[in-house]
């Protein structure tokens, strides 16, 4: 017997988490162009700057996983706002056939991590953070988004016609 699903679990397809996570990326963009033409350095990040890429990031690997079918609930109580648990659980069903990230890269997010799922970005303490290169986590946030554009897509084609929603 098929189980009901909330109407929150209906709307919340792998392309709405994946839309997010463009809108999050295109600020930053749009944010660094600014920060460039005042004479910001460019190979540099605010905290915000990481906040919004790490939210992003976040956004994309969960359009991942509710497109291998995890319910809202999982990707909220197990999953949480954890790079490291979204990305391990999205390794195991192997994104990597999607998107290729390297063992720098995933060091990256592990590092960015440690500062984003304690909210440290969006609270910052006073003294030093260890953050990773702004350039590799703007650059794999866009490799996602490119990488799963299509597969957003296309699973929420499938999530729509399960779910009766057109």
């Amino acid at each position: 017997m098929c189980e009901q699903l909330s109407e929150e679990e209906k709307r919340v397809s792998p392309r709405v988490l994946y839309r997010g996570g463009v809108q999050l990326y295109n600020v930053v963009k749009l944010k660094r162009e600014a920060d460039n033409r005042t004479g910001a350095r460019e190979d540099f990040g605010d905290f915000l700057d990481y906040f919004l890429l790490g939210r992003s990031i976040e956004l994309f690997l969960k359009s991942f996983l509710r497109g291998n079918g995890l319910s809202l609930d999982e990707l909220r109580r197990k999953i949480s706002h954890d790079l490291d648990k979204a990305l391990r659980k999205s390794l195991n069903l192997e994104i990597q056939r999607l998107v290729f990230l390297t063992e720098e890269e995933i060091a990256s997010l592990a590092l960015l991590n440690r500062y984003y799922s304690k909210k440290r970005l969006e609270y910052p303490l006073v003294g030093m953070y260890k953050l990773p290169s702004f350039h590799l986590i703007f650059g794999i946030a866009e490799k996602l988004m490119n990488s799963l554009n299509e597969f957003s897509e296309q699973r929420t084609k499938e999530f729509r016609q399960q779910n009766s929603l057109g």
